[in-house]
């Protein structure tokens, strides 16, 4: 589908019926292959000569019954390696940054968490959780990494460092 310059482009899925009690969906996807992997899908805008490029927003409309969540994951394999999900900022004279936020709660129901899991393994090492701050080549210091509780007006939680188990070395 292309449109003109200025012209816009939607897609949208039909409204709630009776009988299904749900909208229509809208799904993008490649077509599969038998010996070579499939097309790529790519989400992108468009460049500008004088100004900033287009935005991306995807996410799941509010609603006074809830929202529903918005996932991204790779595909399983079983006999070789699976894709990686990279979220990366460009580089610029001066840039921003990434910012993982879970929900607030209302009235006296609990927060959302934010898990950071790395992946286990059966016969080899589990992966690893890597926090590393900005480096500089300039005589500037690196950046800093921060960890604490938020405030509370009760009492606030606690931090937790742990090393897992071992049963035949070090842990």
């Amino acid at each position: 589908v292309n449109a003109r310059s200025t012209e816009h482009i939607y897609i949208s899925a039909g409204s709630v019926n009776e009988r299904s009690n749900r909208g229509g969906s809208v799904a993008v996807r490649t077509n599969s292959v038998e010996t070579t992997k499939s097309g790529p899908i790519i989400l992108s805008t468009g460049t500008s000569k004088e100004s900033a490029s287009g935005s991306i927003h995807m996410g799941t409309q509010e609603n006074q019954y809830g929202s529903n969540s918005f996932s991204t994951t790779t595909g399983s394999v079983p006999i070789s390696r699976t894709g990686s999900i990279s979220m990366k900022v460009g580089a610029s004279f001066e840039a921003n940054g990434i910012t993982v936020e879970s929900g607030n709660a209302q009235n006296d129901k609990s927060a959302g968490d934010i898990s950071l899991i790395a992946g286990s393994s059966l016969s080899s090492t589990g992966g690893l959780i890597q926090l590393t701050s900005g480096l500089t080549s300039q005589t500037y210091q690196s950046g800093v990494i921060n960890i604490g509780t938020g405030l509370s007006q009760t009492s606030s939680g606690g931090i937790n460092v742990n090393t897992g188990n071992s049963n035949l070395g070090r842990s």
